[in-house]
């Protein structure tokens, strides 16, 4: 209604604390004659901006306050939706008047400006929030102060438990690990020891788990569901678990289903093509069941998505619920699932439960023989020295060594008796055995014994004199110690023999053959094949159940399809979780869904079993956190170091509120935590509060990286994690280097508030309709979008990046073209980087904000990362900077430069490209540089980055540079920066030779250093 602006005066400090502000907005309709109206949606119309409420930060003016407008509004209710605009009009300059003492158009605060009303086109912004205010509000008003102890732990953490101190982890994984979704990867170390200390948390627990890109949290979260499922279905008439995962942005549910949407297995897997492995249910596969917003689902679901929604509660659910929940499908299914039941099982069932059960039993006696076989992997792990489990061959010489020491402690025990005979002597000899000849006599006649045997103690000599009972001593605890070797070898024996035989009910000879000889691939082996079937029979078992329930539901008209009930409704959500074993919705739409009625809508406060919060550093505490009063137990799963939360609040209005409520002591611990809405996220917040933690990391820390080549996430490495990362995959051959750029001087244009920089978008273009047919067929692929995806810092490059890409042919190849945020959570082999700046750029650049976005758009690179840009930006010496450490690793060497690109250069656009020759090998390169030397007559100039011997060696260099002494004066320049080693101070090896070859030969050389160095 009035738009203000500071007045200007010379103070910095004023001008940065004040901005232009609206502080009422009126959301209403205008028709073609300018008559206005209110909105016909069910929204409030009065938008209050929260910038010039109190309480704000210290200092920062305010004309009204939250209590204020709260107060207005309680005791002031809107007019009724069919009001006229005179009635409504009455009600704003009211309720404007009152918040900030003046009429609209005459009140203008002190130090401002009125500059008049101001209209905007557009839509008011959606209310997603309102679901999370309700929670909160719910919380507040209870009539008791209890606080959900899932939520409550926040507050008060306890101090985490170090896994790596304890075996309970590992214990609970042995026993608690038996699903598996996919058949097609097995569990690395940090993933179980990550699934052991959730599967080992209680109620009321939560872990945090740390995933850097590209280790493999997809798989570890899916082997953590399908447990969890299956532990359930082995319960006899239990229930499933209510697992959901969420996070706050699309993208992040998008990746989340497309984890769900079906448990592939290898072709190569025992079960591929079996009835077990195939969903029973008609026209349905998936095992996420996506719970979109409205907006969403009246938009249209992709029809590869199970998908449930309601717009009304009271109403029937839409989606996989409609079309499966009615009388139709249900008959259909029932027959297709018994048909399916009897070729898995060879017979017709009797009936429904009879088949239930049977698939029940099965389940259990598989489940029940995985776990003796983990119990005696455990138990031979204990027996064996160093922890190290022994192979067959280890086996066979054990075996043996046994068979002998047994051999030599029988031959021992004879030997043994024969020299307590000697050493008692004759009848008379014993009676005089304590004279000292006699003793000595009768031990020498027993030592002579068993120094012939080779049993003689190498410890005694000729002065050592024994009695019959220290003889006797000696030989019982040798047999002792040789019984106990030979008993350990032996226990080690039967406790393989043991183990080996509980693995044949559970794999094929050829895995038992494999394991026996390398120990270790046992996890993997039970990953891969046994515990997927596990899972597959708790699906069909699961599937049985949803129709028996269904059917009987139906039967009787059950009020659980649209009850209201806490009954009805946890029902409901328990018959869902029965066909897919986790929801999935976002934070602003689940609290709307998990509650009921009992004279008033309630949240379902501690019925969710698992709750999941996904890209966790993204999620913002204040949106987060009302998840957590719905679940007993959560994961938490994200990385700090990637994209941060798109704060709803800003610093002065959190820190006003921490003062208003006497919390601004608090705010150092409130930040060390995560806790604070204007900066803080849910993923630091768990990390504080988790239950588990592999130190040094604050939580779990998933550290096998298999994504990237080791060469491209050592950059992600050394910028973001420490080095606590361990690249798994090796540099191979690939036609790109890991980590390139194409020097792309091109000039940044500002476009709006945002920037584009066209040279950069054409000369990737080009670049990529050249190398496209090269790069569709190295990988097989079908289009270039399913192999290569570039990534800019502006909204604005990428219309101009999608027009040149069209203007080149390529607008058909589906290329993935965006911010980070296209990308986070995705792939591709090659990614291209287009920074847009230019070289003369003043201030930051805006991936240089901290280390996320470098370290997002690196690590979405399989292969390889190009940045298309200039390369001045990216200043070696400049490592703190994420852009300085990159250009390190880009000029690192010399091939690292693509250079089959077209240029872009000041002299091409002044002068045309007819006086320019393109060098396109090494030929060519070769060939002007030989006639440059041989048929110049005062001077040449060469600039080359790097010296290298080898390379001058390679174009024989020295014997056409001294061809030329006495000639003209050849200067060869250098960049020193790029030739010294980590240190930076001291030249290569190869520099300082190729230096003092072109010395030897009559060159000068020179060497460039950098103005920051």
């Amino acid at each position: 209604m009035t738009v203000l602006e500071p007045e200007r005066e010379h103070s910095a400090a004023f001008i940065a604390a004040k901005r232009t502000r609206v502080p009422l907005w009126l959301c209403v309709s205008v028709d073609r004659g300018g008559v206005l109206s209110l909105p016909g949606e069910q929204t409030d119309p009065i938008i209050v901006d929260r910038a010039v409420l109190a309480p704000l930060a210290s200092g920062t003016q305010t004309f009204s306050s939250v209590a204020a407008e709260d107060e207005y509004r309680t005791r002031n209710p809107l007019p009724p939706g069919d009001a006229g605009w005179p009635e409504f009009w009455t009600y704003v300059t009211k309720m404007f008047s009152r918040l900030f003492g003046g009429n609209p158009g005459s009140w203008v605060p002190e130090r401002y400006a009125d500059l008049g009303p101001f209209v905007a086109h557009g839509s008011r912004p959606p209310d997603t929030s309102g679901p999370i205010r309700n929670i909160y509000e719910f919380l507040i008003d209870r009539e008791d102060d209890d606080v959900p102890p899932l939520l409550a732990r926040f507050a008060a953490p306890p101090p985490a438990r170090d896994v790596t101190a304890t075996v309970v982890g590992e214990n609970a994984a042995a026993r608690h690990h038996l699903g598996q979704m996919g058949g097609g990867f097995p569990l690395n170390r940090s993933q179980r020891q990550s699934l052991g200390a959730v599967l080992a948390a209680a109620d009321d627990e939560i872990v945090a788990v740390n995933g850097p890109p590209g280790t493999g949290k997809t798989t570890f979260i899916q082997s953590l569901v399908a447990s969890l499922w299956v532990e359930r279905a082995l319960e006899r008439n239990g229930e499933p678990p209510v697992i959901l995962a969420s996070s706050t942005n699309n993208k992040a549910i998008t990746n989340i289903l497309d984890t769900f949407a079906r448990a592939s297995l290898p072709k190569t897997h025992p079960l591929a093509g079996l009835p077990l492995a195939e969903r029973w249910l008609p026209d349905f596969s998936q095992y996420g069941l996506y719970l979109p917003s409205i907006s969403e689902a009246e938009k249209g679901i992709k029809d590869e998505l199970a998908f449930a929604w309601c717009k009304t509660h009271g109403q029937p659910w839409k989606g996989l619920p409609g079309r499966m929940e009615n009388a139709a499908y249900v008959n259909r299914a029932m027959s297709y699932w018994q048909t399916r039941f009897a070729l898995w099982a060879g017979r017709q069932p009797a009936d429904m439960a009879q088949a239930v059960e049977t698939l029940r039993e099965a389940l259990s006696a598989k489940a029940e023989t995985l776990r003796v076989a983990c119990g005696r992997h455990r138990d031979l792990l204990a027996l064996s020295p160093g922890g190290a489990l022994p192979t067959q061959r280890d086996i066979e010489r054990l075996r043996a060594e046994a068979e002998r020491e047994r051999g030599w402690l029988d031959e021992f025990k004879r030997h043994g008796h024969e020299a307590l005979r000697l050493i008692q002597g004759s009848l008379i000899e014993s009676l005089l055995s304590w004279l000292p000849p006699v003793k000595r006599r009768l031990w020498a006649h027993a030592y002579s014994f068993l120094d012939s045997k080779g049993l003689a103690d190498s410890a005694w000599n000729w002065q050592t004199v024994l009695n019959a009972p220290a003889l006797r001593r000696w030989l019982d605890d040798t047999a002792s110690a040789r019984e106990a070797a030979i008993a350990a070898k032996q226990n080690i024996v039967a406790g393989w023999e043991g183990w080996m035989a509980s693995l044949k009910p559970l794999l094929p000879a050829t895995a038992i053959d494999e394991i026996a000889e390398v120990p270790e691939r046992i996890e993997a082996r039970l990953d891969t094949i046994v515990r997927p079937e596990l899972f597959h029979l708790a699906a069909r078992y699961w599937e049985g159940r949803w129709l028996i329930e269904t059917a009987e539901a139906l039967a009787r008209s059950d009020k659980t399809f649209i009850g209201r009930s806490r009954d009805m409704c946890e029902r409901r959500w328990r018959r869902f979780a029965k066909l897919t074993p986790c929801l999935v919705s976002t934070a602003y739409t689940a609290p709307r869904l998990f509650d009921y009625f009992d004279g008033a809508s309630q949240p379902l406060i501690g019925f969710i079993d698992l709750l999941i919060v996904d890209e966790a550093g993204q999620v913002s505490p204040q949106v987060g956190g009302a998840l957590f009063a719905f679940a007993h137990r959560a994961l938490v799963v994200g990385d700090t170091q990637q994209l941060e939360p798109v704060w709803g609040i800003d610093t002065g209005t959190d820190f006003g509120n921490l003062a208003k409520w006497s919390l601004d002591g608090e705010k150092p611990l409130l930040e060390r935590n995560g806790m604070l809405a204007s900066e803080g996220s849910m993923m630091a917040m768990a990390q504080a509060a988790t239950a588990f933690a592999a130190p040094p990391h604050r939580g779990l820390f998933l550290e096998e990286h298999w994504r990237c080549r080791a060469s491209v996430i050592a950059y992600c490495n050394e910028l973001a994690y420490r080095g606590a990362l361990k690249p798994m995959r090796p540099d191979g051959d690939y036609p790109l280097p890991p980590l390139g750029y194409a020097h792309v001087p091109g000039i940044a244009t500002r476009a709006g508030l945002s920037w584009t920089n066209a040279d950069e978008a054409s000369v990737i273009a080009d670049w990529l309709g050249r190398r496209r047919a090269e790069l569709v067929g190295h990988h097989r692929a079908k289009r270039l979008g399913d192999v290569v995806a570039i990534v800019t810092p502006f909204r604005a490059q990428i219309a101009v990046l999608r027009q040149e890409l069209k203007k080149a042919g390529l607008g058909d190849e589906n290329i993935t073209v965006g911010t980070v945020h296209a990308l986070q959570g995705a792939e591709k082999d090659v990614v291209l980087f287009s920074p847009v700046y230019s070289a003369g750029h003043s201030g930051g650049m805006f991936f240089d904000r901290g280390v996320s976005m470098l370290n997002v758009a690196v690590s979405r690179a399989k292969e390889s990362f190009l940045v298309f840009g200039d390369i001045r930006l990216f200043r070696p010496e400049q490592r703190a900077l994420s852009s300085g450490l990159l250009g390190a690793y880009l000029l690192a060497a010399p091939e690292n430069e693509i250079t089959d690109i077209e240029p872009i250069s000041p002299i091409v656009r002044k002068e045309g490209r007819s006086e320019l020759e393109r060098l396109n090998d090494l030929g060519a390169h070769r060939d002007v540089l030989r006639r440059a030397i041989g048929e110049a007559n005062e001077r040449v100039l060469i600039v080359s980055p790097y010296l290298s011997n080898k390379a001058i060696e390679a174009d024989d260099l020295a014997s056409l540079l001294l061809s030329r002494r006495g000639g003209p004066r050849i200067v060869v320049a250098y960049d020193h920066y790029l030739n010294c080693g980590d240190d930076r101070r001291l030249l290569l090896p190869r520099t300082v030779m190729a230096i003092d070859i072109l010395r030897a030969s009559g060159a000068e050389v020179w060497a460039l250093v950098r103005r920051s160095q």
